[in-house]
């Protein structure tokens, strides 16, 4: 049995760009809604989607004074990616901060503004101490 034409699911076309900022902005909702795990997932999973910028964003600045801190800061990245021993972590508030804002200044490295969801995310970031 086939579908009838008219009735097959057209889809919907995405720039970079806009897929990007969807990440990012599922990521700071799943943040502010406490779930950590997953907005980590999607604020690197932006981070990595975007294409290089010569401007200075956090994770290149980190490479490249320190090959050792950007290990440790992608472990866990790697933990929610790949199966490891470690059958549970503790993620702490400031780690998924990173992560977003590591996204965040990439977005801006590439594309040159924000919007305004990120801008809420800084407001809410300077409301606690960040």
């Amino acid at each position: 049995m086939s579908v009838p034409e008219e009735r097959i699911p057209i889809g919907k076309t995405f720039s970079r760009r806009e897929a990007v900022e969807a990440q990012i902005n599922a990521a700071i909702f799943l943040f502010l809604s406490d779930n950590y795990p997953a907005a980590v997932n999607l604020a690197l999973a932006a981070e990595d989607a975007m294409p290089e910028s010569e401007e200075p964003y956090i994770f290149l600045v980190i490479q490249k004074h320190s090959n050792e801190m950007s290990k440790e800061i992608n472990g866990l990245k790697n933990w929610l990616k790949h199966k490891k021993d470690e059958e549970y972590i503790n993620i702490r508030e400031f780690e998924v901060v990173l992560a977003i804002d590591r996204s965040v200044s990439k977005f801006i490295a590439v594309y040159k503004n924000t919007t305004k969801n990120m801008d809420i995310y800084f407001q809410w970031r300077k409301i606690h101490g960040y």
